[in-house]
């Protein structure tokens, strides 16, 4: 208990830090995966990052020893990874370029650089929609891609253990946790997700086809803990587990 206690503490701590930040993330240092990770420490498995963008998360789980799986459905961005040599060679990352989703298909991608969704939406309002016009000035125009989409379950190799999921994919969280169903329950990892239809300036506008959370995770006996638009769900019996001999 005292060890879930601690590491909890510090994922509030890293919330706040980003909320002081908002609307997004914290690349540089990325203080939610650095707590995920803390909370994962003891579970055996590879850390699977679907919207690795820039890379922070996915370069922290392999400094923390991991074997990581990164996902980016943005063609550019995953093209930028490709650049880095810690993630053109690493021996413990495979590194893909395709988007997560329920089935397989082709699908559109509105884009708005790191913010880009499959979510027309979602890229048209705030901060996103200064972005696609960015990004629409440096693309002739270009308002969208298409792109592959898969579920995760055909990518994952099924005798790997999962430790932990972290998702950022600007509203399509659901679509990706129901193309991991056959991972969640066979590795019940610890899954983090964005979920910014709880920031008060995007509630009437960001599409999520429902809150995994509530919809998929909890059904499953998951306990997920929210602090502003961050979720972070502790797979059934994770508190027992983590209590160790000194929980009295």
């Amino acid at each position: 208990w005292k060890h879930f206690q601690q590491n909890f503490v510090c994922f509030m701590l890293a919330s706040f830090l980003l909320v002081l930040s908002l609307p997004f993330r914290i690349k540089e240092s990325c203080p939610l995966m650095t707590c995920a990770l803390r909370l994962a420490a003891g579970r055996p498995g590879l850390v699977l990052d679907v919207g690795a963008n820039g890379g922070c998360e996915s370069n922290l789980a392999l400094m923390a020893g991991r074997k990581v799986i990164a996902v980016e459905c943005l063609a550019s961005a995953y093209w930028e990874l490709l650049q880095e040599p810690r993630f053109r060679s690493h021996p413990n990352l495979t590194l893909l370029h395709t988007c997560a989703g329920a089935v397989v298909n082709i699908t559109t991608l509105y884009l708005a650089s790191d913010s880009s969704s499959l979510m027309e939406e979602n890229v048209a309002h705030g901060v996103e929609a200064g972005k696609a016009k960015k990004s629409r000035k440096a693309n002739a125009n270009m308002r969208a891609e298409s792109e592959v989409i898969v579920p995760l379950d055909l990518l994952v190799p099924a005798a790997e253990p999962v430790a932990l999921i972290k998702i950022d994919v600007q509203g399509a969280e659901a679509g990706v946790l129901r193309g991991l169903r056959r991972t969640l329950a066979r590795h019940l990892p610890i899954v983090t997700f964005e979920y910014i239809s709880h920031h008060p300036g995007y509630r009437e506008k960001w599409s999520t086809n429902g809150n995994p959370a509530h919809d998929q995770l909890e059904p499953m006996g998951y306990a997920c803990y929210i602090d502003f638009v961050d979720y972070i769900c502790l797979p059934p019996g994770y508190i027992n587990d983590s209590a160790g001999p000194d929980s009295t």
